[in-house]
C-alpha cells in the first residue's frame, strides 16, 4: 500500500511541476472477414501499343482521357486470371498430352471459379493524437479457398500455380486522404491518385454489367472495342500513376505446371514466367519434373507474391472500429524484358520505372459479425446458473 501511495504521490507531484504525461497511442484492431473476386483483369500496355493497334488498355484511359492520345482509343484491360479450387475443379492444375504438346486447362464461363475467402485483422493506429488525418493503417491478411482446397491461380494457356494459402501483410501505413464518413468515423484511402472507380463491362453476353474482378468472358488482346463502362480518374499500379502501397506476402506449399508446344518445346514458365509465383519462390534452375516444378532452386523473373500498388479503402465508424474494406491487388511487372520492376525498390510513390504492365483483381471485406446468438446463450445459461446457486442457498 506504502508503494501505491508513493507512486500516485509521484504523479501528482509531477502534475503539479507542470509536466504533462504523454498520451498513449490507441490502436484498434478488427477482425474482418471477405472475399476476392474471381477473376484478375492484365493491361499489358508496351504489347498492346506495339502489336495491339496502338490500343490502350489502361483502367482509367490513360492519356486519352485527358485529351492526348498517343495510344489510340481505351479498351480497358483484358487477359485475366482465373481461381479454382483444387478439389472441386481438379482439372485446372491438370496437364494433357496432344501428340508432342502439352496443354493446360483452358477457362470459359461459369466453369467452378471460386472467390477466395478473406480473413484477418485491419489496425488503426491514432498516431498518439485521436482518430483523424495522419492515422496509420496496417492488416494481415489470409486468403483461402472456401471450397476447403488448394487455391489454383490459371494465367491463360501457359502457366498454372497452386498453394493451400496466401498471407498478405501491410506495415503501418499513413493514408493519401482521409475523409468524414456517415458512419461517425472516415474514409481512409491508400492511393496517390485517389480509389479507382469499380468499372462495370460493357459487351453483350453472360458478363454484361459484371463488375471488373467479376468478369469471366474470355476477352483479350483489344483492338478497337472498348470493354468497360464509365470512367476513373484513378489508375491502377505505377504505370498509370496511381502508387500504393506495398505488402509483404506469402503462400503455402506452391506448385507450377506448364505448357509445352506442339512440336515439343518446352514454355519454361514454371522457371522463367513474369506473371507466376513460382519463379520468385525458386523453382528456376530446379524443374526436374516435366511441365511442373515445386519450390526449390534459385529465384527467377518475377516480383515477389507480395502486392506491388495496394489501393485501399477503409471505413470506420465512430469509435474507430473498421466496418468495411475495400481494394485493389494491383502487381506490376514488365513485359519485353526481364527485369523485376515490382519489388527492387521501397515506399510509396519510388517503384521502378521499368513497370509497363500490371494485373489486378478487387477485393472486400467487413467486421466480423457480433456472436450475438452465442452471447445471448452464454446470458441464459448465466442466469440460470445464477438461479440455481440461489436455489441451493
Amino acid at each position: 500500500m506504502k508503494r501505491l501511495i508513493g507512486s500516485i504521490a509521484v504523479t501528482a507531484a509531477i502534475g503539479a511541476l507542470g509536466f504533462a504525461t504523454p498520451a498513449l497511442a490507441l490502436t484498434k484492431g478488427t477482425g474482418i472477414i471477405g472475399s476476392m473476386g474471381i477473376t484478375q483483369e492484365t493491361c499489358l500496355q508496351a504489347l498492346t501499343n506495339a502489336v495491339g493497334n496502338g490500343e490502350n488498355c489502361m483502367y482509367n484511359g490513360g492519356p486519352a482521357a485527358g485529351g492526348n492520345d498517343p495510344f489510340g482509343d481505351p479498351t480497358g484491360p483484358y487477359e485475366h486470371i482465373a481461381y479454382y479450387d483444387s478439389l472441386a475443379t481438379p482439372a485446372a492444375f491438370q496437364t494433357t498430352d496432344v501428340g508432342l504438346a502439352r496443354t493446360l486447362y483452358v477457362p470459359t464461363f461459369d466453369d467452378g471459379k471460386i472467390q477466395q475467402k478473406i480473413t484477418g485483422t485491419v489496425s488503426i493506429n491514432d498516431n498518439d493524437n485521436g482518430f483523424g488525418a495522419d492515422d496509420l493503417i496496417s492488416f494481415s491478411l489470409t486468403l483461402t479457398s472456401p471450397q476447403g482446397g488448394a487455391i489454383v491461380r490459371s494465367y491463360g494457356s501457359s502457366v498454372v500455380d497452386k498453394y493451400d494459402s496466401m498471407t498478405q501483410v501491410l506495415s503501418a501505413t499513413a493514408a493519401s486522404s482521409v475523409t468524414a464518413n456517415g458512419s461517425g468515423g472516415f474514409d481512409y484511402v491508400i492511393g496517390s491518385a485517389g480509389f479507382p472507380t469499380l468499372l462495370t463491362f460493357s459487351q453483350a453476353g453472360n458478363c454484361l454489367g459484371a463488375a471488373f474482378g467479376s468478369v469471366e468472358c474470355g476477352h483479350s488482346f483489344p483492338t478497337t472495342e472498348n470493354f468497360w463502362n464509365g470512367t476513373t480518374t484513378a489508375g491502377l499500379g505505377s504505370l498509370e500513376s496511381n502508387f500504393g502501397a506495398k505488402t509483404v506476402g506469402t503462400v503455402t506449399n506452391l506448385a507450377c505446371i506448364d505448357s509445352k508446344s506442339a512440336t515439343g518445346a518446352e514454355s519454361h514458365d514454371c522457371r522463367d514466367s513474369q506473371v507466376s509465383l513460382a519463379p520468385y519462390l525458386g523453382v528456376n534452375g530446379a524443374c526436374a519434373v516435366s511441365g511442373g516444378c515445386v519450390v526449390g532452386g534459385e529465384r527467377g523473373a518475377a516480383e515477389d507474391v507480395g502486392w506491388d500498388q495496394l489501393l485501399l479503402k477503409v471505413s470506420t465508424n465512430s469509435v474507430g472500429n473498421v466496418i468495411a474494406i475495400e481494394g485493389f491487388n494491383v502487381e506490376d511487372y514488365r513485359v519485353f524484358g526481364t527485369t523485376r520492376c515490382g519489388d527492387n525498390t521501397t515506399g510509396t510513390g519510388s517503384y521502378s520505372a521499368t513497370c509497363n504492365s500490371w494485373t489486378s483483381g478487387y477485393f472486400t471485406a467487413a467486421a466480423v459479425p457480433a456472436p450475438a446468438t452465442l452471447w445471448l446463450l452464454g446470458s441464459a445459461l448465466g442466469a440460470l446458473g445464477i438461479r440455481r446457486f440461489r436455489n441451493r442457498s
